[in-house]
């Protein structure tokens, strides 16, 4: 259950976390606290349904604790199904060590003799078989992306020496995978069901015999995942085809490793956890009597003991596999267990206190229907105070709050009156203003009940606006490197020509994305050839050419320049795009992608009209070019990206979002920014049910959102966003919006809302949240 009415704020359960949130903060744009001092800093923790009823809090409560009640019993389900294969690899392993022996003996007897075994027969390879094993359901880690991506790569490493393969797909997830990919031919799609048998073994142990001794392939290799321990497994390619007469398992560098040596896993437990012990285990293999006579001749023995052998290590994979399947399955139960304790945990402490706020506030709306006294002001002469009437009968007197630099100093409270008496309020001069008691005196009650004291705050407030106003108005009209915006009087106002030290901007980050480094330390590489024909072969002198380079590059442009791109420009790490001194335009074709990159600064750069691309094959380094999907046709599509750096850029008319970051993206700054003429502007996380979002952090700072703007100013999914001196013009539908519990940070923006009545600056009215010190006895009362 997420809560609709989600607070834009910080919620932490440490006071000195609001440090940074002060009215200095929010008014005074060079003095604001954009990100973590360091990147090692611990992260914001997350807000949890700050302004949630009591019921919703109570429900939410109760459905993490089901939660948690079926992810233990997951966890014990996986732990009960490894033990079943365990006893599944042992009670196979006599028959196993037989037929090593017998492989062994027998090769001792055939070791001077030409031996022609279709099975053992080793050919030129021009063909290869993959045989591809990944597990039939989901919820357990990472352990299908492991096995699939090692096979991307086995394919890639044949594609590049020019080896032709097929695949072989043993699991639901890798033939949803595969079929999925026509590209990608695959010869059979199999299932290895819940237990692997004998009948699972067989039916690939023929179909990768029939296509070795017809020589349709000329070599035939096993991926699967070998299970190392309870939090380890690791994707193996072994060489299935041609067998060794030795009883020897290869890998596909050539390296074997004596099959007799078999490792045993027991699960146990030890303290309470569940633990694997693991012991190296030797076949015996005892040499035949030296009297012993085959029957058969040997060769027709060993011919057809090897198929046997190819069904027994094909079985042994699938048990591997199962085993490793079930023990990430159970490590990712555990995980999403502690989880669940620990956001019961939080949920709990957000319940209890927001109960205890609600016993408070009735208690402050029964004082205030009893008019008792509040407060009043003395000035700060030394006159005495105006005498004051007794209290009601058994009313004890309200605590007072000290003051605050000695301005005006509260000293007694007054009688009743309809208005309390106005203090005498110094004007502040400077920036620096001390605040008076009545800016931190007022009940915890709605604002309607108390708008005769909420003056006090008003004037407190604006007056502390005005004084930084002025402040910054007249130390820009001295020097115009004091505009107040950090980073162009960071790299404008360095003390020499920009142009003579680009690299400076690097400097100059601020919010999470402020450690990137971009280019900095690389050389100059200067666009040339506004051309985009290859995207597989970029020319010299190109964008994209510069782009795909490794390492760090500082990307320059030698003139004004419209750059049409036929695909996704895929940037690799450590790349600066520098429009400065140049009116640079990407329009009218793909636009930008990073993906799984990082250290990426892109700057005053126009990005519009842009259109999805695709289906094609796409550079993204010299050495790896690979066929890329149907794109959105985003202007800045940040995918699993981190440390990067959007600024002084101007965006719009693009297909979809004009910026989004999805898929684990954090460390990102959007600043300096201007948005106009779109619908989705910006997406930030990919959706409601993807975890790894809960990590993203990222400052939008100092952009416009101008015309013809109708919702995602942005749009939040999880994680923490700091939203911060923006200015938001006439939306149509909406600016800020969020779902999934993300934690924004909204300080310093200024919204003017269009005309329409459905879009208004604010969609929903709070009480007031302020601040009075009650004595303990009428707290107990």
């Amino acid at each position: 259950m997420a809560c609709s009415n989600l607070a834009i704020t910080w919620a932490s359960p440490k006071p000195s976390d609001h440090d940074h949130l002060s009215s200095r903060a929010f008014l005074a744009p060079s003095r604001l606290l954009f990100a973590p001092a360091s990147a090692s800093s611990p992260r914001p923790p997350r807000s949890t349904a700050v302004y949630c009823g009591l019921r919703e809090l109570r429900d939410r409560i109760e459905s993490v604790k089901n939660t948690q009640k079926i992810t233990e019993a997951m966890k014990l389900v996986a732990a009960a199904k490894v033990r079943r294969a365990q006893e599944a690899v042992v009670s196979g392993r006599p028959f196993s060590e037989s037929l090593v022996e017998v492989l062994y003996n027998i090769n001792e007897q055939l070791q001077t003799e030409d031996v022609d075994v279709p099975l053992t027969r080793v050919r030129p390879v021009r063909k290869i078989a993959l045989v591809v094993v990944t597990g039939d359901r989901g919820l357990c880690g990472g352990y299908n992306n492991y096995i699939i991506k090692k096979a991307e790569q086995r394919m890639a490493e044949l594609s590049t020496l020019g080896i032709a393969y097929t695949v072989i797909s043993v699991g639901k997830k890798g033939n949803t995978y595969f079929q999925r990919r026509p590209y990608i031919p695959v010869d059979r799609f199999l299932e290895a069901g819940n237990l692997p048998t004998t009948k699972e073994a067989q039916a690939i142990a023929d179909d990768v015999f029939s296509l070795f001794v017809s020589e349709d392939v000329d070599k035939v290799e096993l991926l699967y995942t070998k299970f190392v321990s309870l939090v380890k497994s690791d994707p193996v390619i072994h060489t299935l085809l041609p067998l060794s007469p030795k009883g020897e398992i290869c890998d596909v560098n050539g390296v074997c490793v004596d099959a007799a040596e078999d490792e045993l896993f027991r699960l146990t437990t030890k303290e309470g956890k569940l633990t694997v012990e693991r012991e190296m285990v030797r076949t015996p293999t005892p040499s035949f009597s030296p009297i012993l006579q085959f029957e058969q001749d040997p060769v027709q023995i060993l011919d057809a003991l090897l198929p046997l052998y190819l069904n027994s290590q094909i079985l042994r994979a699938l048990q591997e596999s199962l085993a490793s399947e079930l023990a990430a399955r159970m490590t990712a139960m555990s995980n999403a267990t502690d989880n669940a304790v620990e956001l019961k945990r939080t949920l709990s402490m957000v319940y209890n206190r927001q109960r205890q706020a609600k016993i408070t506030g009735e208690i402050l709306e029964i004082l205030a229907s009893l008019s008792l006294p509040l407060f009043t002001t003395t000035t700060t002469n030394d006159a005495p105070p105006p005498p004051s009437s007794p209290s009601p009968p058994h009313s004890p007197p309200l605590a007072l709050i000290p003051p605050l630099g000695g301005r005006v100093p509260l000293s007694q409270l007054l009688p009743a009156s309809p208005r309390p008496p106005r203090p005498r309020l110094r004007r502040p001069r400077g920036p620096e203003v001390t605040l008076s008691s009545q800016c931190l005196l007022s009940p915890l009650s709605p604002c309607s009940r108390l708008r005769a004291l909420s003056w006090p705050f008003r004037r407190c407030f604006r007056q502390v606006e005005f004084s930084h106003r002025r402040a910054l108005l007249a130390a820009g009209a001295k020097n115009q490197c004091l505009t107040g915006n950090p980073i162009d009087d960071c790299w404008r106002c360095s003390g020499s020509d920009w142009r003579q030290d680009r690299q400076r901007l690097a400097d100059c980050g601020i919010g999470f994305g402020r450690d990137v480094l971009g280019g900095k330390g690389g050389p100059i590489y200067v666009v040339t050839d506004p051309s985009d024909r290859d995207p597989v072969n970029p020319a010299p002198g190109t964008l994209r050419y510069g782009a795909i380079q490794e390492g760090p590059l500082w990307i320059t442009f030698a003139r004004d320049m419209t750059i049409r791109l036929n695909e996704e420009l895929l940037v690799n790490s450590f790349k600066t795009i520098d429009g400065r001194g140049a009116v640079v335009h990407i329009a009218g074709g793909a636009c930008i992608t990073l993906q799984y990159v990082s250290n990426i600064i892109i700057h005053n750069v126009h990005i519009h009209h842009c259109v999805p691309a695709g289906e094609a094959n796409v550079r993204s380094s010299p050495t790896h070019y690979g066929w890329r999907t149907r794109s959105d046709g985003d202007g800045i599509s940040i995918y699993g990206g981190r440390k990067i750096w959007v600024d002084h850029c101007a965006l719009s008319y693009c297909a979809d979002g004009l910026i989004d970051a999805v898929m684990g993206s954090t460390g990102i700054t959007i600043s300096n920014n201007y948005f106009s003429h779109h619908d989705e502007v910006m997406l930030l996380g990919h959706s409601d049910d993807y975890l790894p979002d809960s990590g993203m952090q990222v400052t939008i700072a100092f952009n416009r959102f101008g015309e013809e703007l109708v919702q995602r100013m942005p749009r939040c999914r999880r994680g923490y966003f700091h939203v911060v001196n923006n200015d938001f013009m006439a939306w149509q539908m909406y600016a800020i919006g969020g779902s999934a519990n993300p934690t924004i940070n909204s300080q310093g923006n200024r919204y003017i809302a269009p005309t329409n009545p459905g879009a208004k600056e604010a969609s929903q009215s709070k009480p007031c949240l302020l601040l009075l010190l009650l004595p303990a006895s009428l707290l107990h009362s």
